[in-house]
């Protein structure tokens, strides 16, 4: 796990990692140890011994003065035990259900899967407003069937056979920085290259989000940078602009119809879920015409480390 001037959201992390259960699988099959790269500058000077108190579990702690998610995500791996399996990826953010881990070590065996994927379901904050709360209710209710092979994934709740990680020469693209959809980038690479990446929708996770990121501003911004990534990707996989173009005005219809229907039905929730796209268009249309990757700037609290 990466973490970034969040020390109290670590610790949440690390107590429901303590709660973790064991059921159909054998413990000591189950935990190697846990890695915690220390994405701050300067480090925070996290205790291992410390941490480790609070999970009931062997931590080390590195630190990675670069800041960004495929800078703390490769040291993460680089600093992996060479004796395990699988390494997971967990976000210092969320907190892990009981039987989180056991559900990504079943899917991963059952399916004979290079990559596990399992949901992060939303903690929406009181002070949400109520289009934000409807989007972010979208958001926790539409996610594929447990099993289903899928073409990428989020980092923050991933399990990726140690196999694959030393067959391939480079992991998280460092290129992408602070601006995001580097993990997208990364599992939808390997898929192309013929890796196994499923769903397993039992693995759940929650995501404990802070008033700024249940914000529309954030909604928007992350629309923005995951429509941009997603464009990209395609892009480079040989997509020309011209059918990215078109590919934007086909799904800016869609939306359009869906919004009128809303709007005709008076269903407010399945409007601002239209509304919702419109950022993600806005990033996709801007990678299409050629706009530079979107600068994300982030300002460090305890509550938004950037990570």
């Amino acid at each position: 796990m990466a973490t970034r001037s969040r020390p109290s959201e670590l610790r949440r992390l690390l107590e429901s990692l303590a709660r973790l259960k064991f059921r159909q699988l054998d413990d000591d099959r189950a935990i190697a140890d846990v890695v915690i790269v220390d994405n701050a500058s300067p480090p925070e000077g996290y205790d291992s011994d410390e941490l480790s108190s609070i999970c009931g579990l062997d931590v080390r702690v590195v630190h990675e003065s670069r800041t960004g998610i495929p800078f703390a995500r490769n040291t993460a791996i680089r600093n992996r035990n060479r004796e395990a399996d699988a390494v997971v990826f967990i976000d210092d953010d969320v907190t892990a259900t009981p039987s989180w881990l056991e559900q990504l070590i079943i899917a991963a065996e059952q399916h004979d899967a290079d990559f596990v994927s399992g949901p992060s379901l939303p903690r929406i904050p009181p002070g949400a407003s109520p289009r934000a709360r409807a989007i972010l209710s979208t958001l926790r209710s539409a996610r594929p069937a447990d099993g289903t092979l899928l073409e990428h994934a989020a980092t923050g709740n991933l399990l990726i056979n140690t196999s694959w990680l030393d067959r391939q020469e480079t992991w998280l693209d460092e290129s992408f920085g602070t601006a995001g959809g580097s993990d997208i980038e990364w599992t939808a690479r390997s898929v192309e290259q013929g890796a196994r990446l499923i769903h397993a929708d039992r693995a759940v996770t929650w995501h404990w989000l802070s008033e700024e990121r249940a914000s529309l501003r954030w909604l928007v911004q992350r629309g923005y940078r995951v429509g941009f990534g997603q464009a990209e990707r395609a892009r480079d996989a040989g997509t020309k602009r011209s059918r990215l173009v078109r590919s934007t005005f086909k799904e800016l219809g869609r939306v359009v119809l869906v919004w009128i229907r809303a709007v005709l039905g008076r269903d407010s929730e399945l409007r601002y879920a239209a509304e919702h796209r419109v950022p993600w268009i806005s990033g996709w249309l801007a990678c299409a015409v050629g706009l530079p990757r979107p600068k994300v700037y982030r300002k460090v609290t305890s509550d938004n480390s950037g990570m």
